[in-house]
């Protein structure tokens, strides 16, 4: 499977809005088997939309599209089984304080975290100490997000395409064609550490029945676990090496690369959105790209503070995927029907915002 993973906003204080200002990084889930007929259909919407929302390379940037234009965009996602993972920040409601002394204590603990030939939660707690709060903050996001997109893309297709567990590639929005820059480093540097030890400490959920046997090859053996370690180990499938999956991670200019233009314009849609800047219309549909539970939108918090001042604007947009949203299971009735060609599409959505028992709740289902 193809992960395009980009981010919209400073991941800093905005001093212009200082009640609130979101960012976030999301991903894009493709299944290799479905990517060719989805580019193709990208393209094809692409060409009905004006040439003034358009870059001078004909790519489109999320920035410049309206409620019309996400809406017929994300209709025409709801028609692939693709999937989207969020994590998002209020900046607004986070001191710089509270960040650096999370970045310090982060650096202390992953200083004396375990490494090994399979098992690396180790890196120089120098490098992380010396990071700036800006970067810190995006590389909390975005390990969150790798982890949610591993734990959450594994399980479900595991029931559609499960093939598709064999191979992962990560494509990453380069914001300098010349350079790598401080973010880019990290990833290998620090992020994949960082998700290494939450699978050691809240390792991948599995659905008892389903075949994992295409992901074996990221399975770390017992042997090759360190001894401190081996106590919250049960089975071979507890751990799974993060640099093994994560070792095909790209870097592209987002105008070469047709799953970074539609990441760019989902992430676009995800910020306005939490944002009370993009009206209910334009948004409603993203429940067809993301799985239907608790805490289905990720927000990285720092200290007690936000827990309180966080039933805010994004209060609305997040509850809408705790009920509305893709489901995650194949009904059993239908395991042994569902084409591997097309997988099973099951989501629901509100016909209108909502506001108490005036909603409809639709449900759409593929297979």
């Amino acid at each position: 499977m193809n992960i395009y993973i980009d981010e919209s906003g400073t991941f800093s204080f905005d001093k212009k809005n200082q009640q609130h200002s979101i960012s976030c990084v999301v991903a894009l889930v493709v299944p290799k088997t479905l990517e060719s007929e989805l580019f193709i259909a990208f393209e094809k919407w692409k060409s009905s939309i004006p040439l003034n929302k358009k870059e001078i390379n004909n790519e489109i940037k999320g920035t410049k599209l309206e409620e019309d234009d996400f809406q017929s965009f994300l209709l025409l996602l709801s028609l692939f089984d693709v999937l989207i993972e969020v994590d998002a920040i209020d900046l607004g409601l986070t001191a710089d304080n509270e960040i650096k002394n999370h970045k310090l204590l982060m650096a202390e603990c992953h200083g004396k975290s375990h490494t090994g030939s399979k098992i690396n939660t180790l890196y120089d707690r120098d490098i992380i100490a010396t990071l700036s709060n800006q970067n810190y903050v995006q590389i909390l996001a975005t390990s969150s997000l790798i982890y949610k997109v591993l734990n959450t893309s594994i399980n479900y297709y595991v029931q559609r395409f499960p093939k598709e567990l064999s191979e992962f590639q990560w494509v990453f929005d380069a914001k300098d064609p010349n350079k790598i820059n401080e973010y880019e480093i990290s990833l290998t540097q620090i992020t994949m550490p960082l998700v290494q030890t939450t699978c050691m400490n809240e390792p991948l959920i599995s659905i008892e029945g389903e075949d994992y046997s295409y992901l074996k090859k990221y399975f770390i053996h017992p042997d090759d676990i360190l001894e401190p370690l081996k106590s919250k180990s049960s089975k071979e499938s507890d751990f799974i090496n993060i640099t093994d999956i994560m070792k095909d991670m790209k870097f592209m200019q987002s105008h070469n690369n047709i799953g970074l233009q539609m990441v760019d314009i989902l992430v676009n849609c995800v910020r306005r959105g939490m944002s009370d800047r993009l009206q209910f219309s334009g948004w409603k549909y993203l429940s067809s790209l993301i799985i239907s539970q608790k805490n289905a939108i990720s927000i990285t918090r720092f200290g007690g503070v936000m827990e309180e001042k966080a039933r805010t604007i994004l209060e609305n947009f997040i509850n809408y995927f705790n009920t509305c949203g893709k489901e995650m299971c194949v009904p059993d009735h239908l395991t042994d029907k569902v084409p591997l060609k097309k997988g099973y599409i099951c989501w629901s959505y509100l016909n209108e915002i909502p506001n108490g028992t005036l909603a409809k709740r639709i449900t759409q289902e593929y297979y």
